[in-house]
């Protein structure tokens, strides 16, 4: 009879406890999780986390308190790194991933619409002779400025920085730096206008 090491029954009883609380509705559900995932982290993390979201490596994601995690959310820090502002918030099912490398480091108070999509890695497509899934990756930091309000659907990838106040429109593709009180539409995202407070 085969033995497994402990390491392995340990990772597939985690994997079964996540999965029970991940679908675990209503406050009861929230309250779960908190616990849960405190555990895994070693500390108590004052955050909400909706029902189905997925929290991969959270020993490399600092959390601050009052952040609001919405469901169906895909966090996953495997090899990288994530920082969370305080009271920043996710609306469901947007894929914050810094799996393969590279940091991800958002403000406080940046607020998320739903299906933002955030990756510090892209495919490398132009070495000769390689298939692209063959050739390896990009990798590159993202930083998210204080106060901005990233709207759904929005795509940030890799190299990009989001100043401090900044609106980027739904459906927009950030592909360069947008500066501090900007507002930026389209794909790629451009500037349009310039924030002037009241």
């Amino acid at each position: 009879m085969k033995i497994f090491p402990l390491n392995i029954i340990l990772n597939e009883i985690f994997l079964w406890l996540e999965f029970i609380f991940k679908y675990i509705p209503g406050r009861l559900g929230i309250f779960l999780r908190i616990i849960f995932y405190s555990i895994v982290k070693g500390k108590f993390l004052s955050i909400s986390i909706g029902n189905g979201t997925v929290i991969k490596n959270i020993k490399s994601i600092d959390f601050e308190k009052g952040i609001g995690i919405g469901p169906n959310c895909f966090i996953d820090s495997t090899d990288g790194y994530i920082s969370i502002g305080e009271s920043s918030a996710f609306n469901e099912s947007c894929h914050i991933n810094a799996s393969i490398g590279g940091k991800i480091l958002i403000g406080k108070k940046v607020i998320f619409g739903p299906k933002v999509i955030m990756r510090t890695t892209n495919h490398k497509y132009d070495i000769k002779d390689k298939y692209i899934q063959d050739s390896g990756h990009n990798i590159k930091d993202i930083k998210i400025e204080d106060n901005c309000w990233i709207a759904g659907n929005v795509t940030i990838l890799g190299g990009v920085a989001i100043g401090s106040g900044s609106v980027i429109g739904a459906g927009a593709v950030v592909t360069k730096d947008i500066p501090p009180k900007s507002i930026a539409l389209g794909v790629p995202a451009k500037v349009i206008k310039e924030i002037n407070y009241k």
